[in-house]
């Protein structure tokens, strides 16, 4: 089977990092990322071992019109510190993002338009130039699928994304970073994106091999499967497999690791309750999981 290189970005509600999977014989360190999304400012980050990353992917800046913008000053003024984080850590990229759940709401009608298309790659890169950063993450959810509720999308969303992902790399050249963050689910690498035309374009894929069983489930189980246990379940080993069969480049693929738990109630003592019907309460970050589940 394939080796992947490293296999964790975190999901980032709050300030959590992860650590670097065991290298394979013959794959030396350097050649792995470790990416941090982070919500927060360039001061509260330095209490964590920010050299452990390669990257942090600031999430997220808005869409105004068709030009990447912050929402407000103090955003502005948190990136300028995370952009000074590279003084100190040479190696380190930051990058922004766009989107998130139910942060894409004009995604499918904006991006329909080459105008707007090729408008927000100029906006962009103009954006890195005068702020120092080194390349943009996409976070639609979803494209041509039903994501966040009421957003809108349409099955040619696979192609406009396309088509937003190849006006960027024009506008980017080899200069800066592109990335974008995957459903880990089969829905999403069947109907959302055309892997052949888009990989190539990209420097990596995040996949959200979390939140695989979310808060709208009434059955419990584990979010963020390495394996799957049951037909069909989804897991990251399906995700990361499906596209290895359709000859992705095992160096693109980004794990995607959540640090946090979902709690069900009402929910039966079978099976330890694990895939037992039941109501979803609440999710656990994994810095109060030990005062939570004493």
């Amino acid at each position: 089977m394939k080796k992947i290189l490293l296999a964790i970005f975190l999901m980032a509600a709050t300030h959590l990092f992860g650590q670097p999977a065991l290298p394979s014989a013959g794959q030396p360190a350097g050649r792995y990322k470790i990416i941090a999304y982070y919500t927060g400012n360039g001061e509260t980050i330095k209490q964590y071992p920010v050299k452990k990353l390669t990257h942090i992917i600031y999430s997220f800046l808005k869409l105004q019109h068709d030009s990447l913008r912050f929402h407000n000053e103090a955003q502005q003024q948190a990136l300028q510190q995370l952009v000074q984080l590279k003084k100190l850590n040479p190696q380190l990229k930051i990058m922004v993002s766009i989107g998130g759940w139910g942060g894409c709401v004009p995604c499918s009608g904006l991006f329909s338009s080459a105008a707007h298309r090729t408008m927000f790659a100029k906006t962009s890169v103009a954006l890195f130039k005068q702020y120092g950063i080194d390349g943009l993450d996409l976070d639609w959810e979803y494209p041509a699928i039903e994501g966040y509720p009421g957003h809108a999308y349409d099955t040619a969303d696979k192609n406009n994304f396309t088509e937003l992902v190849k006006a960027l790399r024009k506008e980017m050249g080899q200069e800066y970073i592109l990335s974008f963050a995957a459903g880990g689910f089969v829905k999403y690498l069947e109907h959302s994106i055309d892997w052949d035309a888009v990989m190539p374009l990209v420097d990596f894929v995040n996949l959200m091999t979390y939140d695989l069983v979310g808060g709208y489930s009434t059955v419990t189980g584990h979010h963020t499967p390495l394996k799957g246990y049951r037909p069909a379940q989804e897991s990251t080993q399906k995700c990361v497999n499906w596209l290895l069969d359709k000859n992705i480049d095992a160096e693109k693929l980004i794990i995607g690791a959540a640090f946090y738990a979902r709690v069900w109630e009402n929910v039966s003592g079978s099976n330890h309750g694990l895939y037992q019907q039941g109501k979803f309460k609440e999710g656990v970050a994994y810095k109060n999981f030990s005062a939570y589940f004493s």
